[in-house]
């Protein structure tokens, strides 16, 4: 069953339709997952083996056998030591290795962020590529060994486009090619790997998609091939801000055939244009082609976030939660929206605290299960703070922000929660902290201004006050201008 969170029994009319979420088993990933946790390797293995051998009967099987392999893709370093085990308990079988493979790849990405290389800090990418490196080493050692694999080239041919290796990259695929001509998942990333934002171009993408076409007796599905360059630079139109012309190149893409990404991608282009109707019908074929890709519920997340149904935000952060692990950003949002609608129902029964500390109990009982969740921890504060339990909000704060030192949400409600007993120098001391793991966050230099204020130390609130003013805050230049 997936696993949403037990909080949403709080509110009612919560559920999780039967076309989203599959029959009763939930989803594979999940499956997986519990599987692994659970130590039971020996149904594991059946289990990949399996889908291993639809993908070689059938083409159109990829999609599950990825599934399964992007099961081990998250961001919990403890699968590690599951991985291991499953390594020693199987030293023959090639595929924990590769699911070891999988683990590191996406933990790189997490190193890295999800934000565009344009917004993304160069200490991050640094860490990215160590990372990379590091399983990349790993893969080709298999691979040398004579391990073959799809999931194997299609992780190295994500790993040497990161690194930039383009001759290892192109080697790589002429293996894979050899191996499995069938495969869409191989040619895809492939053919995105040479678009010109990785130092490609559109001619090189278009033969490629032409020497592929001629292999479609393979797959079918190398038709839709062709509607990536139109996708890509729809892409790049929507990273501008140019959502119109963007919407035109999606709409031209989705001409050549059907994709999860180009559904998700419009459904995109569509919310931002303020079309949330049709961006819900574009997530919802995304689903219907891809029931397991994360990014498609995410998408709904944010559209019903926008909204204000939060209920439904709510739903569908959880499952993007559920199929990649998490993601600080889908965390954040989903334990805010809970504790939204906890305070909402809180104030619509005539102020009834039984509301808010039933809420921090059933954050007690997750916390049971996931011990070392930081945004749990969070939001527990938060309602302690409501309650008006400062010593306890403090302590559930201050351990959200051992467990995650750069979230700047957490030294913000920390803030409130110490500011009332005037306890100025240890809310420096925290956003001291917090400046020197993230020297770039002009929020920190904000509220750091108003304790400065606070304590009377006028000089140093103005200098954090001009340092915020120059990342960009306004309303550090609002309050700047009072000053002067």
């Amino acid at each position: 069953m997936i696993k949403i969170s037990v909080f949403l029994l709080i509110f009612g009319g919560i559920f999780l339709s039967q076309n989203l979420c599959g029959d009763s088993s939930g989803f594979l990933k999940t499956e997986i997952r519990e599987l692994l946790k659970k130590r039971d390797f020996k149904t594991l293995n059946k289990k990949l083996f399996e889908l291993e051998r639809n993908f070689e009967m059938d083409p159109k099987n990829e999609e599950r056998l990825f599934d399964g392999f992007f099961s081990f893709g998250t961001g919990d370093p403890s699968y590690l030591k599951y991985i291991d085990e499953w390594i020693k308990y199987s030293p023959k079988n090639n595929i924990p290795k590769i699911a070891k493979g999988f683990h590191y790849y996406e933990l790189a990405w997490r190193a890295r962020g999800y934000k565009y290389i344009c917004e993304t800090d160069r200490k991050n990418i640094e860490l990215m590529r160590k990372n990379l490196s590091k399983t990349a080493e790993e893969l080709i050692k298999s691979l040398d060994n004579g391990l073959d694999h799809v999931v194997l080239y299609y992780l190295l041919i994500k790993s040497t486009t990161m690194l930039g290796d383009k001759k290892l990259k192109k080697d790589i695929l002429e293996k894979a090619l050899k191996v499995y001509p069938q495969s869409f998942r191989i040619r895809i990333s492939y053919l995105l790997s040479i678009s010109p934002r990785w130092g490609g171009s559109y001619e090189e993408m278009e033969q490629f998609i032409e020497k592929s076409q001629k292999d479609i007796d393979k797959n079918e599905r190398f038709k839709v091939l062709s509607a990536f360059i139109d996708y890509d630079k729809g892409d790049l139109l929507y990273i501008a801000g140019k959502n119109k012309k963007a919407l035109e190149y999606l709409d031209k893409a989705l001409e050549f055939g059907e994709h999860f990404i180009l559904y998700d991608k419009r459904a995109e282009i569509l919310h931002n244009l303020g079309k949330s109707k049709k961006a819900l019908e574009d997530c919802d074929k995304s689903i219907e082609l891809e029931p397991e890709s994360d990014n498609s519920y995410l998408i709904k997340a944010k559209i019903y976030k926008s909204k204000e149904d939060y209920n439904n935000a709510v739903k569908f952060y959880s499952i993007a939660d559920e199929l990649l692990p998490k993601v600080e950003s889908v965390l954040i949002n989903k334990y805010w929206l809970l504790n939204t609608l906890t305070v909402s129902k809180y104030e619509a029964n005539d102020y009834d605290e039984n509301i808010l500390k039933n809420a921090v109990e059933t954050y007690k009982k997750e916390l049971k299960n996931d011990k070392n969740n930081p945004f749990i921890y969070f939001a527990m504060g938060t309602l302690n703070l409501k309650l008006g339990k400062y010593k306890i909000a403090t302590k559930d704060l201050e351990m959200a922000i051992k467990l995650k030192p750069d979230a700047v949400d957490f030294y913000i409600v920390l803030d409130q929660s110490l500011a009332p007993f005037r306890e100025w120098n240890k809310i420096i001391k925290y956003w001291n902290q917090f400046i020197k793991i993230n020297p770039n966050e002009s929020r920190a230099y904000l509220e750091r201004a108003g304790t400065y204020y606070h304590k009377g130390d006028m000089k140093s609130a103005k200098k954090d006050l001009i340092k915020a003013s120059e990342l960009g805050n306004e309303e550090a230049r609002r309050w700047l201008q009072r000053y002067r």
